[in-house]
């Protein structure tokens, strides 16, 4: 399941990344990452209408600056060095960061304007908890309030267990491991477009993120898995075969007629093998931000 209304992608053609902290270019409005949040690193068409582009030569003279080349450092000469000099930034084209106390004064284009209380701040206070933004003080009622129900949650959990006696002594005695939070799909997923790596020719719309635990074969494995995006509509025989030269894990699917032996994908959550011969998006109980495993056999088992 897709989250179009978290984060936003980066305007320019040929960036695309998405950025849950987007910049908002003042002159033409538009979403970027950090890396071309600035009007130059994402050829502004505002900014190249406003900023004029022509070489500027200083004058030996006067030791001004001369807007134009050698012609108008000429005119600028016979004129007794009253043309041509590129007026120097008035207080109305600068703008300063409105959080109390911070001086930091640039041009507009420079600044970050906030999208929940419409001011402008500098870059090192752009985010909302860093100018405690007025516009956000919904959010922190909401956090204070689930924050409550988790504490009187836990203090309900005590009293239940201090009243259990012996029974709750013994069991507490037995090593239980480590506590597995919940899997929540759409936390998931934000995780994974993060950091997933895959195909960089696969548009945006339609990349697939999964999170792959790796056979125990796999020297190099992570507990957590691995982080990764395929096309929505590949198949999962064309994943086994690529995964399993990624990670240099034996594949003998193509000579191999014993199924307990054949390499596979699996549901991680329900253990069930993905059917090799239908596409991604098309395979019952995996959904985008889901968990795969790959492994040999008909049922894989993950513990959980």
């Amino acid at each position: 399941m897709e989250l179009p209304s978290l984060g936003r992608n980066c305007a320019f053609s040929t960036c695309a990344r998405l950025d849950f902290l987007p910049f908002t270019c003042t002159l033409c409005s538009l979403s970027f990452c950090s890396d071309h949040r600035l009007p130059p690193s994402h050829s502004c068409e505002k900014w190249a209408q406003e900023v004029d582009k022509r070489v500027d030569v200083v004058c030996a003279k006067c030791g001004r600056v001369v807007e134009g080349g050698d012609v108008e450092l000429e005119e600028h000469l016979k004129s007794n060095c009253t043309t041509h000099v590129r007026a120097a930034l008035d207080a109305s084209q600068l703008v300063m960061c409105c959080i109390a106390g911070c001086t930091t004064t640039d041009q507009r284009s420079l600044m970050s304007k906030c999208d929940h209380c419409g001011l402008v701040y500098c870059l090192k206070h752009r985010h909302a908890v860093s100018h405690s933004c007025v516009g956000d003080g919904m959010r922190d009622k909401e956090r204070e309030q689930a924050r409550a129900e988790i504490q009187e949650k836990l203090a309900k959990v005590k009293e239940s267990g201090s009243g259990s006696g012996s029974s709750s002594a013994s069991a507490s005695a037995k090593p239980t491991g480590r506590p597995k939070a919940k899997y929540n799909p759409k936390i998931e997923l934000m995780k994974l477009k993060m950091k997933a790596q895959g195909e960089a020719s696969v548009p945006t719309d339609r990349r697939f993120y999964l999170r792959v635990y790796l056979p125990s074969e796999v020297a190099t494995r992570k507990p957590d898995g691995e982080a990764w995006f395929f096309d929505k509509d590949c198949l999962p025989g064309k994943l086994v075969d690529r995964l399993a030269s990624t990670y240099k894990v034996t594949n003998t699917n193509a000579s191999e007629q014993d199924d307990t032996k054949r390499l596979r994908l699996f549901n991680y959550a329900t253990g069930a093998p993905l059917p090799m011969q239908t596409a991604l998006s098309q395979c019952e109980g995996v959904e985008s931000g889901g968990r795969v495993a790959l492994g040999r056999g008909k049922v894989f088992e993950s513990g959980e």
